[in-house]
């Protein structure tokens, strides 16, 4: 059953497909001389769909709003929907559109075989009496019209036409370094193996050189081979269940459809569905943290039809996990920033923040960092072991510091051996520099397993709109946070690292912890009660 999740728009646009039928020669009316009564268009509409006058009058608000139902059987909503395409000159718009009012999931753009398998689901009277789907070869005339500006003559409607890719926008708009490894990506992408797992300490940049290997083969170049689809999971700090897994590959095949399916039927159509994507072109399957991911994803990873090609990062070294179940398999170590990169990215991350940074005193301690010496700078990336998220941080850390630069570098030296220590060392200076807003919102982030918006973060510090502005501006100044901005609304992304410390302080505030989750849960449910809820039917 599809239900109706804004019934009055639903019966606003569903009215001038249905209206249109009138004029059409398969329903017009056509009374025998001195006959008064007949039947009316919508009931030859009823009878293809086997419903009564009423019902299709109620679906298009002729008997009032209160009368809209709130739910329609799926098959009777599609055949109505399939007569109305099949019949008039709508277009792709006004079916997506009538769809986005109703609980269906809905893919924009719209493609070609999302179109044919939401025809597909039709149910209207058959010559023979019985009720079933159009045929084939029907759904495709109809596609073919729908998506006339990008299918050709020659093009098979039918044919299933997965989207490009899913990536996330990069973290940095310049790469550096990592050359032998992006060498080491390339050449296994090139070859038999169908995984590779790059791992490595929390900061070092797993995730980044994984989003940049796989934007090298979105750019169409010569040196990078070509994907059919590439598709990118993170599993993220939260862990990543196997049905949202299967989901997300779902989707970017083209089979929303199954979403709402079973976890078995999903296991099964999507691995049958990666196995007919593949038979042209290989698909480059990337899963983010995958040693946080359930057991169901490693076992369905290792069952994968040949041409899918899986990229891993992980923190945890899970070579071993993969070992016994494929004969080949690259395994990549990062390790920190060699000295010449370390100290390209040094300019790098100072120029970035010299660009984003407005108060006076911060910019000239900024400007002073480009004229450190080769010998501290040298000390630098050394205490930092070369990794990228902690020289982000302690340049973060020096430009609003009160101490010289010197002083800092030295004790980072001291810190400790590890990167753990060295975290600990960095975030903890930084936790004191904050204000106590700042602390909210850096505990809150361990709520949730996606980038959370501004609303829900806030809600769930407590924060009105001045304060958290106030409060995040202070995180992506600390190198932090870092919003970004998707589908009108902006998210923000937060490092495992830096995740992982808030919810440390959080489990120490049992108070504030209880709080927060109040207002997390509240929040929720409010959202819930205003564009979820739905009146009984």
């Amino acid at each position: 059953m599809a239900e109706l999740e804004n019934r009055k728009q639903f019966a606003q646009l569903l009215a001038p497909g249905v209206k249109s039928l009138k004029l059409h020669p398969d329903y017009k009316v056509r009374r025998k001389k001195n006959e008064k009564t007949g039947h009316s268009y919508i009931d030859k509409i009823a009878l293809q769909l086997g419903v009564s006058s009423n019902t299709i009058k109620s679906w298009i608000g002729q008997m009032g709003a209160n009368y809209i139902p709130g739910r329609i059987d799926d098959g009777k909503l599609f055949g109505m929907i399939w007569i109305i395409l099949e019949k008039t000159d709508l277009d792709i718009e006004w079916l997506t559109g009538l769809l986005e009012t109703t609980t269906i999931p809905v893919i924009k753009p719209a493609l070609p075989v999302w179109a044919a398998s939401c025809l597909k689901k039709a149910k209207t009277l058959r010559k023979d009496g019985s009720f079933g789907a159009p045929s084939d070869n029907d759904i495709e005339l109809a596609v073919k019209r729908l998506f006339h500006d990008i299918l050709g003559q020659e093009t098979n409607a039918l044919t299933e036409q997965p989207i490009t890719h899913n990536l996330p926008s990069r973290w940095s708009g310049n790469f550096i370094g990592r050359s032998f490894d992006m060498e080491a990506i390339r050449q296994w992408m090139l070859s038999p193996s169908p995984v590779c797992l790059i791992t490595g300490w929390a900061g070092m940049g797993k995730t980044t050189i994984a989003l940049e290997a796989a934007y090298s083969c979105v750019g169409n170049s010569s040196d990078w081979p070509a994907f059919n689809s590439i598709i990118w999971v993170s599993a993220d700090w939260k862990g990543l269940s196997f049905s949202d897994f299967l989901n997300t590959i779902a989707y970017q095949l083209g089979r929303a459809e199954q979403i709402d399916k079973s976890i078995n039927e999903k296991r099964f159509v999507v691995r049958n569905a990666l196995a007919n994507y593949t038979r042209e072109k290989p698909i480059l399957l990337i899963v983010d943290s995958i040693d946080t991911a359930e057991r169901d994803i490693h076992e369905f990873i290792t069952s994968l039809p040949q041409g899918v090609k899986v990229l891993l990062t992980a923190r945890e070294n899970v070579k071993q996990t993969y070992r016994e179940s494929f004969g080949e398999m690259a395994a990549i170590q990062l390790s920190g920033l060699d000295q010449t990169d370390a100290l390209e990215f040094f300019q790098q991350e100072v120029h970035r923040c010299l660009q984003t940074c407005n108060l006076p005193h911060k910019r000239e301690k900024l400007e002073q960092l480009f004229h450190l010496s080769s010998e501290l700078k040298n000390e630098f990336i050394s205490a930092t072991a070369g990794n990228p998220k902690a020289m982000a941080l302690s340049i973060a850390y020096m430009s609003d510091d009160d101490i010289p630069a010197q002083q800092l570098i030295h004790e980072l030296g001291k810190a400790g051996y590890t990167l753990l220590e060295l975290f600990e060392f960095l975030f903890g200076r930084t936790w004191d520099r904050c204000n106590e807003d700042t602390r909210k919102l850096w505990q809150a982030l361990c709520f949730f397993s996606k980038p959370p918006d501004e609303k829900s973060l806030a809600a769930a510090a407590g924060l009105d709109a001045r304060r958290f502005h106030y409060a995040m501006e202070q995180m992506r100044s600390y190198a932090l946070i870092q919003p970004e901005r998707s589908e009108g609304r902006t998210q923000y992304l937060a490092h495992q690292t830096v995740v992982a410390y808030g919810e440390q302080h959080l489990s120490e505030h049992h108070e504030y912890e209880k709080e927060a989750r109040t207002r997390w849960a509240h929040y929720y449910i409010d959202y819930a009660e205003t564009h979820l809820k739905r009146e009984q039917p």
